[in-house]
């Protein structure tokens, strides 16, 4: 587990072997690939793809789904499957949770 410099890091200086990797998990994947991480993630996918003979699993997790996320999705999954957790709900968010505006 780590960011995506610190395993591209650890990649080019063959600290971590990739060769037993089954997953790969993407966690907020809208707000790092927003914010230009795209070419290391990139870099990380080859790596594994180079390295290891078996397919890996990859799990993208957002927030939000913009239309270009699902591009990049398929770009890096091919077929992949959907899942939305809040359906169709008005409130998205849980029954607990107060939200605040404060005017500054």
């Amino acid at each position: 587990m780590g960011t995506t410099g610190r395993i591209n890091d650890m990649i080019s200086k063959g600290i971590i072997k990739l060769n037993n990797v089954e997953a790969l998990v993407l966690d907020e994947a809208d707000r790092m690939l927003d914010m230009g991480f795209k070419d290391d993630i990139d870099s990380i996918l080859n790596a594994i793809k180079q390295e290891n003979e078996k397919n890996c699993q990859i799990a993208l997790f957002s927030a939000t789904i913009p239309s270009w996320i699902q591009n990049v999705a398929t770009t890096m999954m091919g077929d992949y499957k959907f899942f939305n957790f809040v359906k169709n709900l008005k409130n998205k968010s849980a029954k607990n949770i107060t939200h605040l505006c404060i005017k500054a």
